[in-house]
């Protein structure tokens, strides 16, 4: 018998110098990087400060310095 690992999530935390508005699904989405984000987004928090949403099983955390 052969057990084979499995992710059941993903968290992404991105820290640095720039704009967490921006960094939106649509965006994600308009450049390949989450295909089909728009429609498999929930929780989504989008502020200059932070943005926070989940695509499917993975979790994006993103803040200003």
């Amino acid at each position: 018998m052969v057990i084979q690992p499995g992710i059941s999530a993903c968290l992404i935390v991105l820290l640095g110098k720039f704009n967490p508005a921006i960094l939106h699904p649509a965006w994600l989405e308009a450049r390949g990087i989450e295909p089909e984000a728009t429609s498999h987004v929930s929780d989504l928090l989008s502020l200059p400060q932070v943005s926070n949403f989940s695509i499917e099983t993975r979790s994006y955390v993103l803040q200003s310095d």
